[in-house]
């Protein structure tokens, strides 16, 4: 009897391993900036630029905004709703926004996997609501991905998302 007991406690150890592997989440990189761009697709004066833009943004408005590329691990991002839970756990991991307003901003894309998403903060969902950050990567950034401009792909939308939030 002992045996048969010792022998379902494995089996259902197996069971759990298993199960679990399939939940594996990608680990997030600690940012390096308001533009964190892990993928290396800007110049070191582009992200200069960027962070310029999000600065002055953030002194007018208060509003906080992140700008992230990444190379994601193929095996823990394999579709849009992975890359969709990967950027909403990232911003609000990294706090992006300040807590007591909600009024974080984040745009993440990746070359690799070609998706790119804008998260917007509860605080800033009346001025930018999804169906316009939507709008926004569908007009302004895709077009300049599409020919790997990725430096005026995201400039024309942070001027655009700048616009559409302002006080």
């Amino acid at each position: 009897m002992l045996w048969f007991c010792r022998f379902c406690c494995v089996l259902l150890a197996l069971f759990f391993s298993i199960g679990c592997a399939g939940q594996k989440e990608a680990p997030l990189p600690e940012p390096v900036g308001w533009v964190s761009d892990f993928a290396q697709v800007f110049t070191s004066a582009q992200i200069n630029y960027l962070d310029s833009l999000i600065r002055a943004h953030e002194a007018k408005t208060s509003n906080q905004t992140a700008v992230v590329t990444i190379n994601p691990d193929s095996a823990t991002i394999t579709s849009l709703e992975d890359f969709e839970k990967y950027s909403w756990r990232l911003f609000s991991e990294w706090g992006v926004g300040q807590q007591q307003r909600n009024n974080g901003i984040g745009l993440i894309f990746s070359p690799a996997l070609r998706y790119v998403r804008i998260e917007t903060g509860p605080g800033l969902e009346g001025r930018l609501t999804d169906a316009e950050a939507q709008q926004i990567v569908d007009e302004l950034i895709l077009p300049c991905f599409k020919k790997q401009a990725y430096f005026e792909g995201v400039s024309k939308a942070l001027e655009a998302i700048f616009r559409q939030t302002m006080n």
